[in-house]
């Protein structure tokens, strides 16, 4: 094929973008009958489905955390918004949630062509990057998991904003000053990354536009960035009053203490064969990662005309998109580095990459066909990965082959097969977790449950005693020993039990079904009619009978 008939049929007019997203449905088409893989999704969406389903709560989206009932002071309205849009037409089914995520992916894609095309890279090798990017095994959690848009929907408003920034610094209209500040402000209610996007466009116009940092035109900008932060962060501060907050401090210690996920991170970029759905640093090689590193630096050190300009600013781009993905709220839950995160930072990899002879100096025809190998290998390499997200056994299995020394994964995987009555299954990884973790609480508390199924009675109240010592706030382990001391005959002890569950999570639907039965047994209709109250309160209505009986009806 000759550059002419190349450019006629794939770089005119539209071509790009429609080349583009033809290339994300086609490989993507298949998700849109995945399920969920209860890893946040079941929270988001399953969990979260009274307040989502109704559009009216929009204005709330910004008063409330991600997850309301966490300690974890994630703030992502427009997040959570997004799920409510899809709601309104699918309900719980999650085909539609997954359809969206490919759109999402395919209007990132496509602006990651734009954005290296505004920034001087030729139209063709633009597009065979953003054709890369489309197809990146890396980058398939971010579509296939259903929470995984919050990356690829920053990169929408992230890209949008800076590409604006480029047409304000080259025509000074106020429309792409109103555009740019607009996009910066649903990326900040996108996801907390979105303040970087701030000191990546003042380095663009610094390093990339040459413009003074005194100029008028960036204290005009800043007083817009200002302005936008400040709005998010006092939005940000009222919705997370009481959470578990970073410090600076803090913050920097955990990047450096998980630094080396970067490396890892960095690897699976340029060589994506060793990916997981739940990777942790322990069980995810470094060698890739030394190897891609390498890679840039001897291409960077032999390139002939280096613009260091460009390069410093790819760098930065790396390390202020790169460094957030590295802090953990919950560090001391799971140190998981799901690779959504490296949706954003590779963007920064491009530009480095363009900027060396290693794509240059080769024809246009060798570069061409070589991205077009590598376009294919990674579309294949997706493909198949994907499968791993179609389902929770299909996602968790993966997680406990991939990272064997998680306990999370283990745990995960346990709940699964529980649910699934696969109980021997279940108990092999709960025992698995607690080899790894011995005190972690809802494993003891699984093997309780697998134990009561069994009528190993003894067996079971040893799990949930052992679960309350671990983790006293547990009502569910007050609940089912409070079950155990009742089918042992132990009455005052499950009436006890019972009574702490409820005083622990007045919500707790069984337990106060359980002392509204209780007290009816033993003639305590006053105790009665108060648990069958409360079970009226939250929306469970008890049996007709049962109401009738204590005067209710």
């Amino acid at each position: 094929m000759s550059e002419d008939t190349f450019r006629k049929y794939f770089l005119d007019g539209r071509r790009p973008y429609i080349w583009i997203s033809a290339a994300v449905f086609v490989l993507y088409a298949k998700a849109v009958w995945f399920g969920y893989t209860y890893l946040d999704d079941n929270a988001l969406i399953l969990g979260n489905y009274d307040f989502i389903k109704d559009i009216s709560n929009v204005a709330a989206a910004f008063s409330r955390k991600v997850f309301a009932s966490s300690h974890l002071p994630y703030y992502r309205p427009v997040l959570i918004i997004s799920f409510m849009l899809d709601a309104q037409m699918a309900q719980l089914g999650a085909a539609v949630y997954h359809l969206t995520n490919i759109i999402y992916h395919a209007a990132a894609s496509c602006l990651v062509f734009a954005f290296l095309g505004r920034m001087g890279y030729g139209r063709r090798i633009s597009f065979l990057f953003g054709a890369i990017f489309a197809v990146h095994p890396v980058l398939s959690q971010g579509v296939a998991w259903i929470p995984g848009r919050n990356d690829t929907m920053l990169a929408v408003f992230a890209l949008g904003s800076l590409i604006s920034l480029t047409k304000l610094a080259e025509t000074g209209r106020w429309r792409f000053y109103i555009l740019h500040t607009a996009l910066l402000v649903l990326a900040l209610f996108t996801k907390e990354t979105a303040v970087v996007i701030v000191p990546v466009a003042f380095l663009y116009l610094c390093l990339i536009r040459r413009m003074p940092p005194s100029s008028a035109p960036l204290q005009v900008l800043a007083a817009g960035w200002a302005a936008s932060i400040g709005l998010w962060y006092l939005l940000r501060q009222a919705a997370v009053r009481g959470s578990t907050e970073i410090t600076i401090v803090d913050a920097v210690s955990i990047i450096g203490m998980y630094l080396p996920a970067a490396v890892q991170f960095t690897g699976k970029i340029f060589f994506p064969f060793n990916l997981s759905v739940f990777p942790t640093i322990p069980d995810t090689a470094y060698a890739y990662g030394i190897a891609a590193a390498a890679l840039c630096v001897t291409a960077l050190i032999t390139t002939k005309k280096r613009r260091y300009n460009f390069i410093f600013f790819g760098l930065c781009w790396i390390v202020l998109f790169m460094a957030p993905s590295l802090l953990r709220a919950n560090y001391a839950i799971s140190a998981d580095f799901i690779e959504h995160r490296v949706y954003v930072p590779m963007v920064g990899f491009f530009i480095l990459l363009l900027e060396t002879d290693l794509l240059r100096r080769p024809g246009w025809k060798a570069v061409t066909i070589t991205a077009a190998a590598v376009t294919a290998l990674f579309a294949a390499v997706t493909f198949r990965h994907i499968d791993n997200f179609a389902d929770r056994s299909s996602f968790w299995s993966n997680a406990v082959k991939t990272s064997p020394h998680s306990p999370f994964a283990h745990l995960a995987m346990g709940q699964a097969y529980f649910e699934s009555g696969r109980i021997g299954e279940a108990e092999a990884e709960f025992k698995r977790c607690l080899e790894l973790d011995p005190l972690e609480p809802v494993s003891i508390f699984g093997l309780g449950e697998i134990y009561m199924k069994r009528a190993r009675l003894d067996a079971a109240a040893a799990q949930f005693r052992k679960t309350i010592a671990v983790y006293p706030a547990y009502d569910n382990a007050y609940l089912e020993l409070g079950v155990v001391y009742y089918k042992q005959g132990k009455s005052g002890e499950a009436e006890s039990a019972w009574k702490t569950a409820v005083a622990l999570n007045p919500k707790n639907v069984a337990a106060n079904k359980f002392l509204a039965i209780f007290y009816n047994e033993r003639g305590d209709f006053d105790n009665a009619r108060f648990f069958a109250g409360r079970l009226k309160a939250l929306g469970v209505r008890p049996p007709a009978e049962f109401m009738k009986s204590l005067g209710m009806e």
